[in-house]
């Protein structure tokens, strides 16, 4: 069974039923899934889309999903605690267009949970199961050039690495021939679980300026900066310790750059630099610095051939830091003075079974997706694909976002994914996703069997 020994009570869903570390997974996964069913499969043509009246358009989706667990803890002797999550996530949406040129969206998100526990494990409870308010903002233009956001909005830095999701808050864009210019003041939403589970409730702040430029072989270079403020004064207490505050406060520098070798041959690369402050366990409360770096490469080869096929292969690596504590935390023991962990508040799939975070992590991924009957009536859109990942760990003796991953030793594992994707009609997608990890010697003895995962979603828009 996952164990972490310096984790406090206060667990990310909120039970007694489930051990922190299978807390925190869940609501990794959860978060994964939140991904892939965010955005309306029919976004592009609701433009279109008039219901009598040209100022006002409307919408939806209903969107149902199962993920099955097995051996989520690697242990083939342990019960797993999860077994089962059926998700029904529905939103409704609406769209004013005033005669100004301005306009005004909301959608509303109600999400409900269904869990197969295993024996003695009590049913999660999760704060956004519920009816709520998923986005509300109003668009509307000054002085011509500048576009303004005022509201609940999704924003995204990237490849959505540093930052990602939907916030509170106000975002300025302008653009000037192929220079384009991006900056936002966010913060987060209360009833989102923190990246860190001991900060019950989160109250963080962002602030960016990005800026773009076009050149006339459709090279896009871009660069921003992305400042994190913690002000969710969250204080806990450490068997031996005293009260300790969690702030983390990080500022984000990054560079980057996507577009085409060749006809057939696209690329995307991102450089990130993590500076900023952390809370040291040793000695109490002491602020020491954040000395970290991150990267993602990717290469798309997509040839003009029967189906179509896609080959990517992607590379990542997020910084490592030996005195940081195992899982997914806001603090740091203080025995190396500086932090060199790498932590970023977005989030992106580096696969379904492990599902980490980009920190202390060193990931090599090649996928491969085809549509093989492209040209057969009503199957012109399944696609068929799949990923094998390799992961280390940066730092060898440092911990990564599995609290399993104990062992000083870089060896994580390797993974495969493998997915079919279906749009039958407009107005229905199906997708089945299969993903399997194989543990390395990072693990402990007696927690090195193979994890899967099973996903199965149907979305109907309307």
């Amino acid at each position: 069974m996952r164990r972490l020994t310096w984790v406090l009570s206060l667990l990310l869903l909120g039970t007694a039923g489930l051990t922190p570390v299978r807390a925190q997974a869940v609501q990794e996964q959860l978060r994964r899934i939140e991904l892939q069913t965010a955005q309306d499969p029919l976004q592009g043509q609701w433009v279109k889309k008039e219901e009598g009246q040209k100022t006002f358009q409307w919408g939806g989706w209903n969107s149902y999903s199962a993920l099955w667990l097995k051996d989520d803890d690697n242990s083939r002797a342990t019960a797993d605690a999860v077994q089962r999550i059926l998700i029904n996530d529905s939103r409704l949406w609406g769209r004013v267009e005033f005669e100004d040129g301005s306009s005004f969206y909301g959608r509303l998100r109600w999400l409900q949970y269904g869990f197969d526990m295993g024996p003695g494990a009590a049913r999660p409870v999760l704060r956004n199961e519920k009816v709520d308010l998923d986005l509300a903002y109003y668009d509307t233009h000054i002085f011509d050039d500048y576009s303004l956001r005022i509201g609940r909005q999704y924003i995204r830095e990237g490849r959505g690495i540093t930052l990602n999701g939907n916030f509170d808050g106000l975002s300025l864009d302008w653009n000037s021939g192929r220079w384009s210019f991006n900056t936002f003041l966010v913060k987060s939403l209360t009833n989102d679980p923190d990246i860190d589970a001991n900060v019950v409730d989160p109250n963080r702040y962002y602030a960016s300026g990005n800026v773009s430029y076009l050149n006339d072989e459709g090279e896009r270079y871009f660069g921003y900066y992305l400042q994190e403020r913690d002000n969710s004064d969250q204080v806990v207490a450490f068997t031996g310790s005293p009260p300790i505050g969690l702030d983390y406060d990080a500022n984000y520098y990054a560079l980057g750059t996507s577009g085409d070798f060749t006809q057939n041959l696209s690329y995307y690369g991102e450089g990130i630099m993590e500076r900023g402050s952390v809370v040291a366990l040793v000695p109490a409360n002491k602020r020491i610095d954040i000395n970290a770096a991150a990267a993602y490469t990717e290469l798309a080869y997509h040839p003009n051939w029967r189906g179509h096929p896609v080959f990517t292969s992607e590379y990542a690596v997020g910084g490592g830091d030996s005195s940081r504590l195992p899982g997914i935390n806001t603090f740091n023991s203080g025995a190396n003075g500086v932090d060199g962990n790498f932590l970023g508040f977005g989030r992106y799939d580096f696969g379904i079974a492990l599902n980490p975070r980009l920190s202390n992590l060193e990931i090599i991924r090649a996928g491969v997706s085809w549509r093989p009957w492209e040209s057969s009536k009503g199957l012109e859109t399944l696609t068929i694909g799949g990923k094998a990942s390799r992961y280390r760990k940066n730092d060898p003796l440092g911990a990564i976002s599995d609290q399993q991953a104990t062992v000083a030793n870089d060896d994580i594992g390797s993974g495969l994914d493998l997915y079919v994707g279906w749009k039958p009609w407009s107005d229905l997608t199906v997708l089945a996703q299969w993903g399997k990890f194989s543990p390395g010697d990072a693990y402990p003895a007696g927690t090195r069997d193979d994890t899967s995962n099973l996903f199965l979603n149907v979305t109907y828009s309307y």
